[in-house]
């Protein structure tokens, strides 16, 4: 996010997806950091699957009668359910609040960020192996919070580097890299 656009600051939702955005570009740009996109094409594939089964299912019934669509209408209502309920578990389940899953040579890290109602706390789930410490593979885990008012003005401007100078100090494989 540009840093000379203004937020709600009491907008919780806003506050955590500012943050959150803020994320990839600190993590690809001054990290060099490569994405990992499975979450993501997982996710896409599931959703854009119940969307085609829902489209050729209105073309058929759209060009032809009730009488010849009705059982494929019923297979087809059955596999939109059962995508949508596998998108939902993946979401919950798999995803739980991930913002960023990356790699660097021998480091893997993930980002899983989240907010309590009605607590300005950025509260952020870091997993990551340290080649250096460990076998490769071996995964730490860091809970880190900090107030949002750490790296937002009292206006609700994002100060970029605060944020970063927090994530540098707080995470190990961050500090070395």
């Amino acid at each position: 996010m540009a840093q000379d656009q203004k937020i709600a600051v009491y907008s919780l939702a806003d506050l955590k997806n500012t943050t959150d955005d803020a994320l990839l570009p600190f993590m690809i740009g001054k990290r060099k950091f490569k994405p990992n996109h499975i979450l993501t094409d997982v996710r896409l594939g599931l959703g854009y699957s119940a969307v085609i089964i829902s489209a050729v299912t209105f073309y058929f019934d759209y060009t032809s009668t009730w009488e010849k669509t009705k059982g494929w209408t019923l297979w087809a209502v059955i596999a939109y359910f059962i995508l949508n309920g596998a998108l939902t578990l993946w979401i919950w389940g798999v995803e739980k609040g991930k913002v960023f899953n990356g790699y660097k040579e021998n480091v893997l890290i993930s980002f899983a960020s989240r907010t309590n109602k009605y607590e300005p706390i950025y509260r952020l789930k870091v997993r990551y192996t340290d080649p250096s410490e460990s076998a490769a593979f071996d995964w730490k885990v860091l809970d880190l919070e900090a107030p949002f008012t750490r790296w937002f003005t009292a206006d609700g401007y994002f100060v970029t580097e605060n944020f970063q100078e927090w994530l540098s100090s707080s995470i190990p494989v961050l500090k070395q890299k």
